[in-house]
């Protein structure tokens, strides 16, 4: 079993490739399991976000044919 410190004060034990994260008294961190969980669930929801926006934004570029592309703007030409 190896343990390793890392900048927070946090212990992690390495056993057959798990890793848990741990104070140096020994007991779980779960504080670091909490703030990775939160900084994970913030991304998914900034990646959704930006992906609806995207398609929102494409789709009024292709409704009002204004899409900057020019593959887009040919075939919105024949389109119409």
């Amino acid at each position: 079993m190896v343990r390793e410190s890392n900048s927070s004060g946090a212990v992690s034990q390495a056993q057959d490739g798990d890793r848990v994260l741990r104070y140096p008294d020994g007991s779980i961190n779960f504080d670091a399991y909490r703030a990775a969980a939160r900084r994970a669930r913030q991304a998914a929801i900034a990646s959704s976000i930006e992906g609806a926006a995207s398609f929102a934004r494409d789709a009024v570029w292709w409704l009002t044919g204004r899409s900057g592309s020019s593959a887009a703007k040919q075939q919105t030409h024949h389109i119409r």
